[in-house]
């Protein structure tokens, strides 16, 4: 996704950035397609580890790819864009952690620990409302989610989580669906959601959405 994503919405020496860095997909990604970045990574352990990963992977020249230990709550983007005198990111990419789903960390800013859909959609707002500011003229922002199943119903994160971003001002450009049923992740753990399937009588998810917003022209 982040090379479709960049080699769509980028040009080599643009900046691209990714608040929810993880194993640092997009660093990496944005490395070989020559394009420089900045992952922020709230989990100490997962950000020493990415650290090594872009080690290994690093030249002696080439794009930038700058990973920071830090909460992208509070992170200073428009800052980051101004000390490092770039006309700002031309693409950010968001894979947040699924509300309820995989609890990554006992921090209580961490977005899988959101009390709530309604608190965790708040917070992701609030998270893109502090990069905006730091994205370039026509940049784009793609927000990578699903949907949960939770006590009998469905609840439709990926659509709650697009209109939260949508009412910051943002055009909508696209909706893409993933077919997530052959991944690593699914293909261990079928037959076992499959028999809870049938069992509770709802259909297993085998998608995952992203959504591709553009900046509106500024004033």
């Amino acid at each position: 996704i982040p090379f479709q994503l960049m080699s769509r919405y980028t040009r080599p020496g643009d900046w691209v950035v990714d608040p929810f860095c993880g194993s640092g997909t997009t660093l990496l990604e944005a490395r070989k397609l020559g394009r420089n970045s900045l992952g922020i990574e709230l989990n100490p352990e997962v950000h020493g580890k990415t650290s090594g990963l872009l080690a290994d992977a690093s030249g002696r020249e080439g794009p930038r790819a700058v990973l920071e230990n830090h909460d992208s709550m509070d992170f200073d983007f428009a800052g980051f864009v101004k000390r490092e005198m770039i006309p700002g990111f031309r693409l950010a990419i968001l894979h947040p952690p699924y509300w309820d789903i995989i609890k990554f960390s006992e921090n209580p800013r961490d977005l899988s620990t959101a009390l709530d859909v309604d608190d965790f959609t708040t917070r992701l707002s609030s998270l893109a409302k502090g990069i905006l500011p730091a994205m370039a003229e026509g940049g784009h922002l793609a927000l990578v989610i699903g949907d949960i199943y939770r006590k009998g119903e469905v609840i439709p994160l990926g659509f709650r989580s697009m209109d939260a971003l949508s009412s910051l001002g943002l055009k909508l450009r696209g909706i893409i669906v993933k077919d997530i049923q052959n991944t690593r992740a699914k293909r261990t753990s079928e037959n076992l959601w499959r028999y809870r399937a049938l069992k509770s009588g709802f259909y297993v998810f085998k998608h995952e959405y992203v959504f591709v917003f553009q900046l509106k022209q500024r004033n």
